[in-house]
């Protein structure tokens, strides 16, 4: 007897999707080096195809912006949400925060000056990364570690 299974079934399914979400308050000014992120943007609308699209496996955005989830008003967040965690390489410091249960974390191989707000769960001024561990059928492991090896967080995040 032969026994046939579903893709989705053999695999671990991980989505990366990069956004060219840098430096947003500069935006219109000299120091500008991202693209529009208003909702009427390309950037914006291709985002929000994509994640339309996307409807099983662990869904991680990577970006250059710390502000970016707290653009409420513009959409980003329910986008950001309909995934599984977003990850930034900012400022120069390890974070991991929480908005309304979602993950977003941020990473630098430089340390330097921290920026916390309001999200902010865990921040170490430490250089370091993140790893990720992941398993079929179990949240992704994320470990933020100094460039040391010490670990400075560890998280579960489901899929959604």
């Amino acid at each position: 007897m032969r026994l046939k299974a579903s893709y989705e079934a053999l695999f671990l399914i991980v989505t990366f999707l990069a956004l060219d979400l840098n430096h947003i308050t500069d935006f219109g000014t000299t120091w500008q080096t991202g693209h529009g992120y208003s909702p009427a943007s390309d950037q914006f609308r291709w985002y929000q195809s994509r994640m339309n699209e996307l409807k099983k496996g662990h869904i991680i955005t990577l970006l250059n912006e710390q502000n970016m989830r707290m653009r409420k008003q513009e959409g980003w967040q329910n986008l950001f949400e309909s995934g599984t965690m977003v990850f930034s390489g900012f400022g120069y410091y390890s974070e991991r925060a929480d908005v309304r249960g979602f993950p977003y974390f941020n990473t630098s191989l430089k340390a330097g000056d921290l920026y916390p707000d309001e999200f902010s769960q865990v921040l170490k001024g430490k250089a370091g990364y993140i790893l990720l561990t992941l398993q079929k059928d179990k949240p992704v492991t994320v470990e933020m570690k100094s460039l040391a090896g010490e670990v400075l967080d560890t998280v579960f995040v489901n899929a959604k």
